[in-house]
């Protein structure tokens, strides 16, 4: 009998203890889930959710560029290009004055295609037209440009360029205009102030964009020869050292082509 009650001692002891060890494995996975499952809200609550369980941050949508430019059309004319390499400076070793001029160009179309405005280009770095005014080389000068922008039905007309100078302490960015017999249409002097205002307005701090009128004898050809109303701005300086950094930082380049399509777009939308 008293090996009987033994054995049957040991067996209940021995279910106890097999109870006891399940119950600890449930409890350890349970906190271990717990755990897991505050890892991951705290993950999610820092914008790094796991991209399988399906939530995290909502991207913000930006919004819609308002369409005020239909029925406008703007020429944008990256100055140089091609066997013209433009101005060179010891501040841009990486590329040269057609390189940037193209790079601002592009963007600047951009820019305006998304108000509804319809852009030309006087070339996209890879091939120019051919007009009237056509030397037969691989440069596309400025009275080329002018006669291609003439047999277009263009609204306005911007070239851009980047200046030069032997002076390095020399810098900032320059609107031109010029007003001749030829134009048919008379307002380029309020389109670049209006630009001019936009840039000034756009960089509060290290921007004094000026608005040049240019005597046609002294005049650049693109806007002297061009009939209709435009500007050539000079974004600045690649012999200053701080021109040169600037020009060539994206962040910059980005809001000053936002200026610029702002400020176009300033004067056609005040014309009701």
């Amino acid at each position: 009998m008293k090996n009987f009650t033994e054995k049957i001692f040991r067996k209940i002891t021995q279910g106890f203890g097999i109870l006891l060890a399940a119950s600890m494995i449930l409890t350890f996975s349970a906190c271990e889930s717990d755990e897991q499952e505050d890892t991951v809200k705290d993950r999610l609550w820092q914008g790094s959710g796991i991209p399988s369980i399906g939530v995290g941050r909502q991207k913000q949508e930006e919004e819609p560029v308002e369409q005020t430019g239909g029925g406008i059309t703007i020429c944008v004319d990256p100055g140089h290009g091609f066997d013209d390499a433009g101005a060179s400076s010891t501040y841009v070793t990486e590329c040269d004055e057609r390189e940037l001029t193209l790079r601002y160009a592009l963007d600047l179309r951009t820019e305006l295609e998304a108000m509804g405005y319809k852009v030309l280009m006087t070339h996209d770095g890879t091939a120019f037209p051919k007009t009237t005014e056509d030397d037969g080389n691989n440069k596309f000068n400025p009275y080329e440009r002018a006669a291609y922008v003439n047999s277009q039905n263009v609204d306005y007309f911007i070239s851009l360029h980047c200046d030069s100078y032997t002076d390095e302490t020399v810098g900032g960015t320059r609107v031109y205009f010029c007003n001749t017999e030829i134009k048919t249409k008379d307002y380029s002097e309020d389109v670049a102030n209006a630009i001019s205002t936009s840039l000034n307005n756009a960089f509060e701090s290290g921007m004094d964009a000026r608005v040049l009128e240019m005597k046609p004898a002294e005049s650049y050809a693109v806007i002297r020869e061009t009939y209709t109303a435009g500007s050539l701005i000079e974004i600045g300086f690649i012999t200053s050292p701080d021109d040169a950094a600037k020009i060539q930082d994206a962040e910059w380049q980005s809001k000053f082509v936002k200026a610029v399509a702002a400020g176009i777009n300033d004067y056609f939308v005040s014309l009701g």
